[in-house]
């Protein structure tokens, strides 16, 4: 009995382990099921009863609820049926109400918690009290729907925590009075009780508590509006819990953010974003609740945008994991809200299905939160889907009847709100305005701004259908002087649309039938409300069309005037120029006659229309005369106007901005003496326009920063937005991108804040064209791109609907997604046509031709360019016509493989550059003739035009074009073997790119100076330095091609050092990444590096199935190039693995004959060194020395230094093989020679092997053999090549061995066996084993020979290396 004791004791420990802080639930249960076995054993009830409760601890974290109740329910009945103590009653009492509650027996719970609480009580257990205090509170807070009796539990709680001194439960007291507060909607004071939560959390250093307390103490704040003292609480959470990864923590705040995005900032997208980090974090904690949460919101939040198909399946998503997780009360909600969506849907009969299941289920247990709001939404289904109000107010009136049994006020005054319009839509208004009446009273006391402008715009409406107009007009002004301090640009339209109908009502009075003064006026105010607030001109147009009709029944020329005027103004506004100017004339000759004092006006008016008409010296003309007037009659408000107008001419129609710039200082000049603040920040902006114009960035930021300044002073916020966006503007060109991007995204949330959707699409087209353009990240920019379209189709604005298919098209081809591209292009195409701008048109097409380019499809692509220059030719569009060449050059270049051909249209973009005084396309011209020259290999040629791009590059102060022409002069230099100046170009390029933040120049940068690393330099660790630097970055710019190339570059850089292993690891990576992109080029190149490691590695059967595979997807994709170099490394495969040297010169030749088809000089050139090589192997000397010679003749007129001495060398070797020694020194000298120029190490190390090799196999001297060896190990050690380290050791090792010297020998062919070992080159390996074994039978030690011999005949048999195993075998009978 004593060790059952223990076995107790024990089991309870290790289950407690096992809970608490192991997480394992299940091993947990199974200890104290054994706990309970050992009780039960001991026939101990009290051991019995902690058992139990243990086991209804865990049921309970398990999830499974009724079995903790059956659990608990023991304890209890244990201790009660014993008389046990108190304190464990109260505990029992406590376990069975919290596993009740979880399984949704709320009433039960309560019953229980309620008899916890009076033991503690009765024993004077404080602490219990302030536990089960909380548990009470958070009962009726969060399952009964009762905050205001949660608050009094919680402030119980409080009490007893600060008479006990208990500051972790006076925090956790204050947190959930907060939370009480909150769901009271007493916000202030959810507010006072987050500070002090968020206080204590500090001084108590308790990072998890102080996460919380500033997610909390967020959302109040954005209950209350304070949505940039939310932002600092939410990102302060978000950081800390990122920091600590807390991910639960993360997920909340996530929440939140989407909230307010959603609720306050009337920014969907991003909410949805916020959600959707939400939505993952719950999945993979693997959290039910949380996870339906985030599909509830997803699903309001597509509700809200009117995307109801998508809502409908976040709604059942949200439907069933609640039926999942048996959350009752949930599932309700969720029935309601998929009815709801039915409801938007039309889907009606579905609808009330879910409807009457939601309502059902909550009268069962009484919830009448969830019966009220199924109420409403029926009534809405009634009123607004089956035109029944009669029917709806039935259903409104029982949700207002539940709204004030709750004394829910929010839930009542909507009520009264969907009372009154459908009373309105019955005609009864008397009635509908006692309604409205209570609504605004209600959003009155609660201070909610919006719906009071919602309830002061429909008493308006109610006035005006009463014919209470001078009320109807009172109420409209109120609710128009709060949306207007609020800056609700949504409710601002709304009532200016009542305004609207309020003058319409007026003029079908009466009163006003028979008044042409009257109607005059009000068809006057109604034309400017649809021109100036609802943007509506050719409703406008109508009424002043009717203006001018009462004026000249009334033949007063000051009306007609002032109507000739105005439909001057519109006829602008559309484009009608002409019509406008006849318009304004008639003005400008009345007011002559008439009225001198308004000819100013006249004036100003006429140059307008003649400017937009394109006529700009006569509207030069009479602004001078305009301003004429202003000066003779001495009004300095219309000389600042003017000033401004005339300034804007000459800088955006004359392109004059050094003019321009004169007039806004004279504008300045005028604002400050007169005190005119609107004007003077006018004329900083038009100040710092000007300089931009100019070029004068540093002067232009100065300029609008002053304007920002005073816009903040003034508090004008749409006007603080546009200068956000103009100082953006300014800091992406002087290349501060952190800037520019900070300046645009406080743009885009204050035009979220205060709904101006205009100023949204304006901000995120300048984010989206920054990520695309400067900040090279197209994925970022299509967010931004998706976001301005579905705002422009929301606003009704073609032009920019059209600008953002361009944009979409132009993000999609950046990404090399030309599919997509395609088809946002051709949307772009359609639009442009039906708009009928020829220039747009013919953009478009160069546009859709550029994108089948890349397809593949040149008939296409040749068709639409044929098509855009005919265009641009016969409307006389120079600029087009150069678009159009260049862009033809470029397909010759890059896709049809005709530099000759790009070249001509290249020259003829540079000659239409020049000839319009283009300066960035005359340095673009420089750019790609550059390029062209370079794919001839005409590097000389080459360097001369990018040394001009590059001049006029730093001319321009383009940072961003300087970096690339550093690049690109570097590779050129690169290629003429001049590495020093090309790494002084690179790190040039390198430092620009970081002191501007160019982070994807960077990478291109730290790629390139890699790349001549590992190629030309051959120091592959010092290039493998630069590859990481290009990895870190490229995944910090989620640029997945970029991060790709680092893989594939890494990869290289092990390989040629010899390390397989790790270049495996890389080019699995790459590969991995290319196929999750479906990106099938970089899939071939993938699997072309994994055959070539794998045959390294000896792995002969690996390396052919992906080489089999890169060939297989190249052919199918068209793909020669690829092709090409695949057919050279299965040569290389047979030439060094297998030992084939015939089947590896078919693929040598069909490689050659590959490269000449695709008119490919270098890889001409290494096919022909290629062949040499094959040849020297079968020891066909003579054949070789052709194949060297073709290849040196190339190589010599290519002018490529580095290669050169590598082909000396090969001839070199070749010659000495033929014993023409003396032909073979000479090649040798040259070679080395040419190396002590050029300071090229690689080609001096295959001059050492080669002569090492003459003195040791021809001149049969390995003593002077061994002095070539060991310079060409000191060079293979300082380039930390090990595969070339490891043939110097072989070397070395057969020198001595010749010489006798067995012992030395073994040594080197031991260090060559390591090396090999560690760099997993089978093929190696068995060649050290082989010359090892040799050296021990040299030495007579034939048993360790014999076990050399027989590792290496493993190893070849492993890797099938029937050759190998042929010589193995010949030397085990040898010995």
């Amino acid at each position: 009995m004593k060790d059952k004791a223990q076995q107790f004791d024990l089991y309870c420990q290790i289950g407690d382990l096992y809970r608490t802080k192991l997480h394992n639930l299940q091993s947990a249960l199974q200890y104290y099921q054994n706990m309970l076995e050992c009780s039960q054993a001991l026939s101990e009830d009290t051991k019995q009863a902690k058992a139990y409760n243990r086991l209804g601890l865990t049921c309970d974290m398990a999830g499974e609820h009724q079995e903790a109740c059956y659990n608990n329910e023991r304890a209890l009945a244990i201790y009660r049926d014993i008389g046990g103590k108190e304190s464990d009653i109260c505990v029992a009492h406590k376990s069975l109400a919290s596993s009740l509650a979880l399984s949704g027996q709320v009433s039960d719970a309560k019953t229980n918690y309620e008899s916890a609480l009076a033991v503690a009580m009765k024993t004077g257990n404080k602490t219990e009290q302030i536990d089960i205090y909380c548990k009470l509170g958070d009962l009726h807070r969060v399952l009964l729907d009762k905050p205001k009796v949660s608050k009094k539990y919680y402030t119980e709680m409080l009490e007893l925590a600060r008479e006990l001194g208990r500051k972790e439960k006076e925090r956790l007291a204050c947190n959930r009075l907060g939370l009480a507060c909150e769901d009271m909607q007493d916000n202030e004071a959810a507010l006072d009780w987050h500070q002090k939560h968020l206080k204590m959390s500090q001084e108590d250093d308790d990072t998890n508590e102080h996460r919380i307390a500033h997610t909390n103490v967020g959302n109040a704040y954005r209950r209350l509006g304070k949505l940039d003292q939310a932002t600092s609480h939410f990102n302060t959470a978000l950081q800390m819990a990122q920091q600590t990864g807390d991910q639960h923590g993360q997920m909340k705040v996530y929440y939140c953010m989407g909230d307010m995005h959603k609720e306050q900032l009337h920014s969907p997208r991003t909410a949805i974003q916020y959600y959707e980090q939400h939505l993952a974090l719950a999945k993979q904690l693997g959290d039910t609740n949380e996870e339906g949460l985030a599909y509830n919101r997803l699903g309001r939040i597509y509700c809200d945008m009117g995307k109801y198909e998508v809502a409908l399946e976040w709604d059942k998503k949200d439907l069933k994991i609640r039926q999942y997780d048996g959350d009752k009360k949930k599932q309700r909600a969720a029935h309601t809200n998929v009815g709801n969506t039915y409801r938007l849907l039309g889907k009606l009969d579905r609808a009330r299905s879910h409807f009457n299941t939601a309502l059902l289920m909550a009268k069962q247990i009484g919830d009448l939160h969830e019966q009220m709001k199924v109420y409403f939404w029926i009534g809405e289904m009634h009123r607004k889907q089956l035109d029944t109000p009669r029917t709806a107010i039935q259903y409104y009136e029982k949700h207002l009847a539940l709204a004030r049994q709750l004394t829910d006020k929010h839930e009542e005054g909507l009520a009264y709100n969907k009372l009154g319009l459908a009373h309105s839509m019955m005609g009864e208004h008397e009635v509908a305005l006692e309604r409205f009446k209570k609504y605004l009273k209600i959003r009155q006391s609660d201070g909610d701004t919006r719906d009071e402008i919602t309830a002061l715009t429909s008493l308006g409406d109610t006035y005006c259908k009463l014919r209470n107009f001078d009320k109807a007009a009172s109420h409209l002004k109120t609710a128009l002087h709060i949306a207007q301090q609020t800056e609700d640009q949504q409710a601002q339209i709304k009532i200016y649309s009542s305004m609207c109908e309020m003058q319409k009502e007026q003029l079908n009075t009466p009163a006003v039938i028979g008044d042409k003064s009257q109607q005059f006026d009000l068809y006057c105010q109604i034309g400017d409300l649809y021109r100036t607030k609802l943007h509506n001109l050719q409703s406008a147009l109508q009424y002043y069309q009717n203006m001018l009709e009462c004026s000249q029944a009334l033949s007063d020329d000051t009306k007609q005037a002032k109507a000739y005027s105005r439909l001057g103004m519109i006829y602008d506004m559309l484009g009608k120029q002409w019509t406008a100017f006849t318009h304004h004339k008639r003005a400008l000759s009345i007011h002559k006659v008439r009225i001198h004092t308004d000819v100013c006006e006249a004036y100003k008016n006429l140059a307008s229309s003649l400017a937009e008409s394109g006529q700009v010296s006569d509207a030069k003309t009479y602004y001078e005369s305009a301003l004429a007037v202003a000066m003779e009659t001495g009004k300095k408000t219309e000389q600042m106007n003017i000033y401004c107008l005339m300034g804007d001419l000459h800088r955006t129609q004359l392109d004059e901005p050094q003019i321009a710039h004169i007039h806004y200082i004279e504008m300045k000049a005028l604002a400050r003496d007169f005190g005119r603040k609107e004007e003077e920040m006018l004329a900083y902006n038009r100040l710092g326009l000007a300089c931009e114009d100019m070029q004068d960035y540093e002067a232009a930021l100065e300029w609008h920063q002053k304007a920002l300044k005073m816009r903040k002073e003034a508090g004008d916020t749409k006007e603080v937005m546009v200068v956000h966006i103009c100082v953006g503007d300014t800091y992406k060109d002087l290349g501060n991108f952190v800037k520019a991007t900070s300046h645009f995204s406080t743009a885009l949330q204050m035009a979220q804040q205060t709904g101006d959707q205009s100023s949204e699409m304006t901000c995120a087209l300048r984010i989206g064209d920054l990520h695309r353009e400067q900040l090279n990240s197209p994925h970022t920019a299509i967010q931004y791109y998706k976001q301005y379209l579905a705002l422009a189709k929301q606003l009704g604005r073609k032009e920019e609907e059209r600008q953002a298919y361009n944009r979409l098209g132009l993000a999609c081809y950046d990404m090399g997604d030309y599919e997509a591209d395609l088809g946002w292009s051709q949307k772009y195409l359609k639009m442009s046509q039906e708009a009928g701008d020829k220039g747009e048109v013919i953009d478009a097409h160069m546009s859709v031709c550029a994108t089948y380019q890349e397809l593949g499809n040149f008939d296409k692509a040749t068709s639409h360019y044929s098509t855009a220059l005919q265009m641009a030719q016969q409307t006389e569009n120079q600029d087009r016509e150069m678009a159009c060449v260049m862009v033809i050059g470029d397909m010759h270049r890059k896709q049809l493989n005709s530099p000759h051909t790009a070249i001509q249209y290249y020259e003829q973009a540079l000659a239409l550059a020049k000839q319009l005084g283009r300066k960035e396309e005359e340095r673009q011209a420089y750019n790609r003739l550059g390029l062209a020259c370079y794919n001839m290999q005409d590097y000389e040629a080459d360097l001369g035009w990018l040394q001009k791009y590059l001049k006029m590059s730093q001319e321009a102060g383009d940072k961003g074009e300087v970096i690339g022409a550093h690049m690109s002069v570097g590779a050129t230099y690169k290629e003429l073997g001049n590495f020093v100046k090309a790494t002084s170009h690179y790190n040039t390029a390198l430092q620009m790119a970081q002191q501007t933040g160019d982070k994807s120049s960077e990478i291109k940068c730290t790629l390139r100076i890699g790349d001549m690393h590992r190629e030309q330099l051959h120091s592959p660790q010092t290039a493998i330095q630069y590859y990481e630097q290009a990895l870190a970055l490229a995944r910090q710019l989620k640029d997945r091609h970029k991060e790709m190339e680092a893989y594939n570059s890494l990869g290289r850089a092990h390989h040629d050092m010899g390390e397989y292993k790790k270049a495996l690891e890389w080019f699995q990576k790459h590969l991995k990444m290319s196929q999750d992109d479906e990106d099938e080029g970089e899939q071939i190149t993938a699997h072309r590096r994994m055959g070539n490691t794998n045959r390294f590695l000896g792995q002969l059967d690996e390396a052919t199935s992906h080489f089999n595979t890169a060939l297989q997807m190249a052919q199918q994709t068209g793909d020669q190039d690829q092709q090409m170099y695949i057919h050279c490394e299965m040569g290389d495969m047979h030439l060094q693995q297998l030992h084939t040297p015939h089947t590896a010169i078919q693929y040598y030749e069909q490689y050659l004959a590959l490269a000449k088809q695709l008119k490919n000089k270098h890889v001409e050139a290494v096919a022909y060194n290629r062949l040499g090589l094959t040849h020297n192997k079968m020891a066909k000397y003579e054949a070789a020395l052709e194949w060297h010679q073709k290849d040196l003749k190339m190589i010599q007129d290519d002018g490529n230094n580095t290669d050169l001495i590598l082909t000396h060398a090969h001839v070199g070797h070749t010659y000495s093989l033929l014993g023409k020694l003396d032909q073979a020194k000479s090649h040798f000298n040259t070679a080395s020679q040419m190396v002590q120029q050029t300071g090229y190490r690689y080609g001096q190390m295959r001059v050492d092997l080669f002569m090492g090799d003459m003195h040791r196999e021809q001149l049969h001297s390995p003593r002077k053999a061994i002095q070539y060896y060991e310079q060409y190990l000191v060079l293979a050690r300082q380039m930390m090549n090990r595969r070339q380290e490891g043939r110097a050791y072989k070397k070395l090792g057969k020198a001595h061995y010749e010489m006798g010297e067995y012992k030395a020998g073994l040594e080197w062919f031991e260090k060559y066996l390591k090396i090999s070992q560690e760099c997993g080159d089978k093929t190696e390996q068995i060649t050290a084993h082989k010359h090892i074994a040799e050296s021990y039978k040299a030495q007579g030690k034939l048993d360790l020979a014999r076990s050399h011999c027989q590792t290496a005949m493993d190893i070849a048999m492993e890797t099938g290396n029937k050759q190998a195993q042929n010589y193995i075998a010949e030397v085990v009978a040898g010995l």
